[in-house]
């Protein structure tokens, strides 16, 4: 859709979008076809940019007859229009930024929030591939309530960095890394089993793919998030430090966390050292041995 605007899009790169025109400036023509040039500072109603709308919804719609790749339930004109609106709203945001230094900072930190945040829930969705295989190795009567331990709220992010410097780690720049960023509220044998079901996933994803795995560091341990663990979707008590509560005052019994169901035989596995990184083994340096909460708990 770019192109309507006469934007090209280049991998790696960032667009840059036309600015309005002037009164009385002629429309910009290439190829014998007229460019929109929408009033990025007005609303959808603004005349330029309800044709951009219109043309956009028409562009679709052309290309569906040829390449269908909406459901006839996404296709219809409610939904092209406000798709298109949508995408309207959104250059619109990215002209803000390109022209706004103070906006330009605050799409900076989205975007990187929303890089976060995908990495993330790739993580956790590589952590539920790796369920089958977890179970194979520690049989499945020793790990029932596995899959309700995953959630994505619970695994630690990854921060792209590049010689010490934000970097995008989509770039493809062999120089780019992921700095991974734990959560100090989890327990020790939470950990373990997170960290068990990571290096089975990358074994799955070694298999599979063909190129080379991302870089991944641990970053330093003042980066890590030291906050207490989410609200909308508590963890279980067995999942939440005991020493972490009391060194911030949550041991209390106040904390929102889930009383540990009878029947779940994971929260009594042993993870196997062979099965962890080489600093979550036991007797390794900053290995705390913290068994869990131990705290009052909320249903």
């Amino acid at each position: 859709m770019l192109d309507l605007i006469g934007v090209e899009k280049k991998r790696g790169q960032k667009i840059v979008l036309p600015d309005p025109l002037a009164d009385g400036e002629p429309a910009r023509v290439v190829n014998g076809a007229e460019l929109f040039s929408p009033r990025w500072k007005e609303g959808i109603s603004c005349d330029v940019n309800h044709r951009f709308i219109e043309a956009t919804v028409d562009r679709v719609v052309r290309n569906q007859k040829t390449n269908p790749t909406l459901d006839a339930a996404h296709a219809t004109p409610a939904h092209l229009r406000q798709g298109a609106e949508t995408y309207y709203n959104t250059l619109r945001d990215v002209y803000k930024a390109q022209v706004d230094e103070t906006a330009a900072a605050k799409a900076q930190v989205k975007q990187e929030n929303t890089k976060v945040n995908i990495r993330r829930h790739r993580r956790c969705d590589g952590l539920r591939q790796a369920v089958p295989a977890f179970r194979e190795r520690y049989g499945y009567d020793d790990t029932v309530g596995l899959e309700q331990l995953l959630h994505t709220d619970c695994v630690s992010s990854e921060h792209s960095q590049k010689e010490g410097r934000d970097g995008d780690d989509d770039s493809g720049d062999e120089g780019a890394v992921l700095e991974v960023q734990g959560k100090n509220w989890r327990s020790d044998p939470y950990v373990r089993i997170l960290a068990a079901l990571e290096m089975i996933a990358r074994e799955i994803r070694g298999r599979k793919s063909r190129s080379a795995a991302k870089r991944r560091v641990r970053g330093p341990a003042e980066r890590d998030y030291d906050g207490p663990p989410p609200k909308g979707n508590p963890p279980y008590s067995f999942c939440v430090s005991h020493d972490w509560a009391v060194r911030t005052g949550h041991a209390d019994g106040r904390l929102a966390v889930l009383e540990d169901p009878d029947d779940f035989t994971i929260f009594r596995v042993e993870i196997r050292d062979e099965d962890l990184p080489a600093r979550l083994r036991r007797g390794q340096p900053g290995n705390t041995g913290d068994d869990g909460y131990g705290g009052d708990v909320e249903n």
